[in-house]
């Protein structure tokens, strides 16, 4: 039977460098074909003798090194099918003969080929070596060998092909009669119950009647001769040596001249571009498959596969001291089709290489390359996510530079980013402002808050309505008014207080603390006796309070000590 074409499954991984001379010399094997085989594939097959048709059949059998045998063996078997046929016609000469002579010549010429020749069926017994050393063959090999004698006797045919089977058609003046060649009694199957209740038990295929059109393609004789590259173009596969079974397929895809043909090719090429990337040569494969489309043109499966090498090419992709070479590979594929430039494939896969190649350079605290990777992907493209490569660089930079507390670094870092990447400028005053934020906070927790507090009214000239750079404000005058307090400063409570309230007028926790700092003073200087301090600080609370219940009992308590 013929084979159905095996199409491998593309897995992708991993990728190896190659030089693009050994490329070209893998995929010129492929489409490099012999003299004899050129000879074969240009000649009109109408004006071969049934001697050439042999010789031919020792080509597509890959087997002209033993030709003169096969020559001397197939000598014998005319000779002896000549003597079968003419006790039954008493001559051979085919232009004296009615349509039902050759009708009977044909048939009675099946039968003598299966008593002499063919022994017994095999899926695999393709080549004329199984034939004439064993006695095996297969639909085609059989079709090819009946066709031959046919030829010898000056009845022209065709061939037959189905989904998974070949058989030959004979057009005759008065009828077209298929002829199921793996059976003895297979001329005109169709008619003998005993071929189709047999046929299916020898090949385990069914035979495919002649109103089933959807299933039969009537092809020049010269096809069946490429169904035996075919399949062997399949055993190769299946054997792993898909560098030879696309070079057969090339051969097949010349010989039939459609579109099965090229369908053919197609497979094969397939399957060794899947066999190649699954040894991990991803630069080998791609390189494989534009020269494809340089030779044949653009093939929309293949222009996909290459695509997914490229990808997984990408994935795999770690040798990061190589990343130059590698992104200049990238662009260079990218460039390579003017009509596939800049496909949104590619940029989503380029833009995987940017991000991971950045991402390693930050685990190994390389800033600078990571910059750089970034700095040269936005000179070509634009990336929505690209800020995400940025923000990560920077947030592990400023990590890194807190750990080791180089805060002149982190300032001077954000004075070159803004001039690298203006693009980035809102980023980038978002992370500044949180680090003077941090620097505030620092400061207050040093206890040093004048300073903390004049760092706040420089960030305030930038970002005035900052919800966070005002918390931080207010809880640096709380915590700087109570520890004036604390420290009894009567004059600095006020002032900070008074200013803080300027800063945050009406603000209750601060209207709060500031009454209490007065009445705490107050309550002290009096407990003290100190009554000329405690007029001091009734007054300046009456003046701030003036309605309050507390201040206006102790102003009339000092006053009745005559204060």
């Amino acid at each position: 039977m013929r084979k159905i074409i095996i199409l491998l499954i593309l897995f992708l991984f991993s990728f190896t460098i190659y030089s693009n001379d050994q490329f070209t010399e893998d995929f010129n094997t492929i489409i490099t074909i012999d003299s004899i085989n050129e000879d074969f594939i240009n000649k009109d097959i109408s004006l071969l003798s049934y001697s050439e048709y042999f010789y031919y059949y020792c080509l597509v059998s890959e087997e002209l090194n033993r030709y003169d045998e096969f020559k001397e063996w197939f000598s014998n078997i005319e000779t002896q099918i000549d003597v079968d046929l003419l006790k039954d016609f008493n001559n051979l000469d085919i232009t004296t003969f009615t349509e039902e002579e050759k009708k009977k010549l044909a048939e009675n010429l099946l039968v003598y080929l299966h008593n002499r020749v063919f022994k017994s069926y095999k899926l695999t017994a393709n080549r004329i070596s199984s034939i004439i050393d064993k006695g095996e063959y297969n639909c085609v090999s059989s079709s090819l060998l009946y066709g031959i004698f046919l030829k010898k006797y000056g009845i022209n045919c065709f061939g037959i092909e189905t989904q998974d089977h070949v058989f030959v058609e004979i057009e005759f003046q008065d009828q077209k009669i298929d002829v199921e060649t793996t059976n003895i009694y297979g001329f005109d199957p169709g008619k003998k119950k005993e071929v189709l209740d047999n046929f299916g038990k020898v090949t385990g295929f069914n035979y495919v009647p002649a109103k089933d059109y959807r299933n039969r393609n009537k092809v020049d004789f010269k096809i069946v001769f490429f169904l035996i590259y075919h399949n062997l173009a399949n055993f190769y596969s299946l054997n792993g040596n898909h560098l030879k079974a696309a070079n057969i397929g090339y051969i097949i895809s010349l010989g039939r001249n459609d579109s099965k043909g090229k369908d053919e090719f197609n497979v094969y090429f397939n399957n060794y571009v899947v066999k190649i990337s699954g040894q991990k040569k991803y630069q080998e494969a791609i390189q494989a498959i534009n020269n494809y489309i340089d030779n044949f043109g653009v093939n929309q499966n293949f222009l996909k596969i290459r695509m997914d090498l490229l990808a997984n090419y990408v994935v795999d992709f770690n040798d990061y001291s190589n990343y130059n070479s590698i992104n200049d590979y990238m662009l260079a594929e990218n460039e390579r089709y003017s009509d596939q430039k800049d496909n949104k494939r590619f940029l989503e896969l380029y833009f995987h290489l940017i991000y991971k190649t950045s991402e390693y350079f930050i685990s190994i605290k390389d800033y600078e390359k990571s910059y750089n990777v970034l700095k040269d992907f936005n000179f070509r493209y634009k990336n929505s996510d690209s800020e995400k490569i940025f923000h990560n660089t920077l947030l592990s930079e400023l990590n890194y530079l807190n750990s080791i507390k180089d805060k002149d670094q982190i300032k001077n870092l954000f004075i070159n980013l803004k001039t690298l990447f203006p693009e980035y400028l809102k980023k980038i005053n978002e992370f500044e402002r949180l680090f003077l934020l941090n620097e505030i906070t620092e400061l207050i927790t040093k206890n040093q808050y004048e300073n903390a507090l004049l760092e706040v009214k420089k960030l305030k000239a930038i970002y005035s309505k900052d919800n966070d750079l005002l918390a931080v404000q207010k809880n640096c005058y709380i915590k700087y008014t109570v520890s004036l307090y604390e420290s009894k400063d009567l004059e600095r409570t006020i002032f900070f207080s008074e200013e803080a309230l300027k800063e945050f007028p009406n603000d209750i926790t601060f209207l709060n603390n500031y009454k209490a700092f007065f009445q705490n003073f107050f309550y002290e200087a009096y407990q003290k006796k100190d009554y000329s301090k405690a007029r001091k600080i009734i007054n300046l609370a009456k003046e701030k309070f003036p309605k309050d219940d507390y201040f206006v009992q102790m102003d009339r308590a000092l006053q009745d000590k005559k204060y």
